[in-house]
Order: C-alpha cells, then sequence, then structure tokens
C-alpha cells in the first residue's frame, strides 16, 4: 500500500504541539510520508535529520497577536498587521511551490495560528486537517487577526477536517461534524513508571508566566514553606518576561525562599524530575489540554490541577472511565492550593498512592500514543476515501 503523503506545518517549539505531532510522525512511519514546513530552524530541525524526516523552513508568521494594550501600541498596531499580511502573501508563493513538488495528498497545520495551509490546500484543492490545539485568547492572552468569528468561519470551509484536542477547545469554537476530537497521545501505552520512593519537593514544568498561574503558585508554596520547612519547589522552565520575573524574586526575597526554590530552566530530565516528585503542580487559569498533566501520571507522578479547561476535563474522564479521581483538584479562585500542599504534608505521599495508580491506568488508555496515531489515520484514510468516491461521482456526471 502506498504512503499517504502529508505535508505538515507546524509551530516549531520545543514544547507541546509539536511534541505531539513528532509522537504522530514516529507512530505512522510506515503509513505516512511527511515534510515538515516549520517558522525557523530549532532542536527540532537536528531531530528531523535524525529521523531523515524530509523539512523545510519558511518564516510563517501566525494570524493571532497580542492584542494592544496602550494607545502608542495601537497606533502601530494597523501598520503591523499591514506588514505581517504583506509578508505573508510573499511567504504563500513559496510555501504554494513546495507543496505542488511535494504533491501532498493531504495538508496538515498543527496549530490554529497559522493559515497559510489551509490556503495553499485550497489552491491544489485537496483537504486540510487543522488540529486545534489553543484557545488563544484565555490561554495566551493573544487574539487572532480579523476576530475569533471570522476564525470560526473558516473552521467551516468543507475543505477543512478541524480537529479539536479536547471537548472544550470543540465547544469553545463552536465545531460540529466533520470535525472530531482526539487527545494527544503522550506516551506508549506501556510506558510507564511508578517510583514510590519520592522525595520532598513539589514541580512545576512549562513556561513561567502569570498566565500559567506561577505567581499564585509561588505565593501558596510560600505561605506553606513558612510552616512545613522540608519541601522545595522546583521549576522547570523559562520566565521571558524581565518584569514578572522581577516580581517573582521580589516573592522569594520577601519569604526567604532562596534556598527553597529551584529555577532549573529548560531541562531535558523532565520524566526523572516527575518519577521522584511528590507532585507536579499545574496551576494554568486556562489549559487547552495541559499534556503536562498526563505525562506526569505517565511517570508515576501525583497532580495538583486547577480544576478548570483542559485540566478538569482530563479529571473528569479520568473519573468517568475508573469511577476514582485521577488527581488532586483545586480552584484557583481561593487559598485552596495551599490547604492542598498543607494536606500532602499531613498525609505523607503514601495516602495518594492509590490515585497515582488509578492515574497510570486511566491515561496509558485515554492519552497513549497507539489511540491517538489510530483516530489520525482513520482520518487521513477517510479523507481519501471520500476524495476517491468524488472522484467516481464526477466521472460519473
Amino acid at each position: 500500500m502506498n504512503k499517504i503523503r502529508i505535508l505538515y506545518v507546524i509551530n516549531g517549539g520545543k514544547y507541546g504541539s509539536d511534541l505531539s505531532l513528532l509522537k504522530i510522525i514516529d507512530g505512522l512511519q510506515d503509513k505516512v510520508e511527511p515534510f515538515v514546513l516549520l517558522p525557523y530552524k530549532s532542536e527540532l530541525s537536528l531531530l528531523f535529520d535524525s529521523k531523515n524526516i524530509r523539512f523545510k523552513k519558511i518564516a510563517l508568521l501566525p494570524f493571532a497577536v497580542p492584542f494592544p494594550n496602550s494607545f502608542k501600541k495601537l497606533l502601530a498596531f494597523f501598520p503591523f498587521l499591514i506588514i505581517r499580511y504583506w509578508r505573508n502573501a510573499v511567504l504563500s508563493n513559496s510555501l504554494l511551490k513546495v507543496a505542488r513538488e511535494f504533491n501532498p495528498d493531504i495538508i496538515h497545520t498543527n496549530v490554529g495560528v497559522y493559515r497559510l495551509g489551509y490556503k495553499i490546500a485550497r489552491q491544489l484543492n485537496i483537504k486540510h486537517v487543522w488540529h486545534i490545539r489553543e484557545y488563544v485568547d484565555l490561554d495566551f492572552n493573544n487574539r487572532y487577526i480579523l476576530g475569533k468569528n471570522q476564525f470560526i468561519k473558516l473552521l467551516k470551509d468543507p475543505i477543512n477536517k478541524p480537529i479539536a484536542i479536547t471537548r472544550g477547545i470543540y465547544d469553545y469554537f463552536r465545531m460540529n461534524d466533520p470535525a472530531i476530537i482526539v487527545y494527544d497521545g503522550i506516551k506508549n501505552q506501556n510506558d510507564v513508571f511508578f517510583n514510590k520512593e519520592k522525595q520532598k519537593y513539589f514541580l512545576f514544568v512549562g513556561n513561567v508566566t502569570s498566565e500559567k498561574g506561577f505567581d499564585y503558585l509561588l505565593i501558596s508554596f510560600a505561605k506553606f514553606s513558612s510552616i512545613n520547612k522540608d519541601f522545595k519547589l522546583l521549576i522547570a522552565g523559562d520566565c521571558k518576561n524581565k518584569f514578572f520575573k522581577k516580581r517573582l524574586f521580589s516573592i522569594i526575597s520577601s519569604y526567604s525562599l532562596e534556598e527553597k526554590v529551584q529555577f532549573l530552566g529548560y531541562v531535558t530530565n523532565i520524566d526523572e524530575l516527575m518519577r521522584n516528585a511528590t507532585a507536579l503542580v499545574v496551576p494554568s487559569k486556562h489549559e487547552a489540554l495541559g499534556r503536562i498533566v498526563a505525562e506526569a501520571m505517565f511517570n508515576g507522578c501525583l497532580v495538583i490541577g486547577n480544576n478548570t479547561d483542559g485540566i478538569k476535563e482530563q479529571f473528569d474522564n479520568g473519573l468517568l472511565f475508573s469511577g476514582k479521581e485521577i488527581g488532586i483538584r483545586f480552584n484557583y479562585a481561593s487559598n485552596d492550593l495551599l490547604q492542598k500542599f498543607n494536606d500532602i504534608a499531613n498525609n505523607g505521599i503514601e495516602y495518594y498512592f492509590p490515585i497515582i495508580e488509578n492515574s497510570i491506568s486511566v491515561v496509558s488508555s485515554l492519552s497513549s500514543v497507539e489511540q491517538c496515531n489510530n483516530k489520525i489515520y482513520s482520518l487521513y484514510k477517510s479523507i481519501l476515501e471520500d476524495q476517491k468516491l468524488n472522484r467516481i461521482a464526477n466521472d460519473i456526471r
């Protein structure tokens, strides 16, 4: 059987969406011939080289931007939009040339903020899989150029086959058939690990921002640490906002946490950190999915998560699937996180081992690479079968 030729348009980063795409490409390598377009060279370029995956750098620009929050920024906003439209118009010719040379059966755009994949699919008259992984406004405080409603209208174009990574995303963008929900594949079904010898630290993984709830986490930990001296807070991620970083270090100084809070930056040993942690804390104000939740569960790590959006959906799915909780929920709007810290310190981590064991069982079924890739490949096949039937129908006419 001939491989399905897929042209992938990706974000090009080292987190979330692109890690999920790599799992898809790896899992379907005997069924799919990929060609990847990324907006800039990064660690992924080396990875694609090592796996003999063809790729090309085309400096695509997203159609989602931070909304101007001052009069000065507002004045510069419209010239900025004009330049962005012009650059994307120029880039579309390069993308179209690559697409024609590769001759894909399907174009698969791996995030919602890029539109050139959709545009090229229309020009080539082939189907476009649009993988929607983010709210954009709620989770990243950005805005779609021309607005959310215009983007929803594009999604409903018959040429698109949208994928939402959660029910929350599906509903937020008012999707309906033929859109489908496919939860990301985090690890292989049997790739689970449970180390019962936990160390006394709480772990945060991801971008250190207010949107990720890090300031709330830090203050909660500071209050907890004033009584419970044995625990540390480890942060695996970067803080790029210098004003937010200054605020964080002010909090650390005022609570004398210099020896208790460790910023690790970007790390490659996330699995090891999770396996040894007392718990992973996911305090995001909004999270489309929160793949780090399932990743921690595969690693036998207790998850303390804000009971909202994709985090809540994963917890709810686990409760529905197994009849038991798979994590510790807290409410961001209260001091609930502080209470969860105190409960864990008082009860001991062994008290939560049944929750950890249940979470491992759930994610190996609901968040495995196998289940995700099977659904993605079934979508690809259905697209080609529909195209074949349409050609037959046109020939009959």
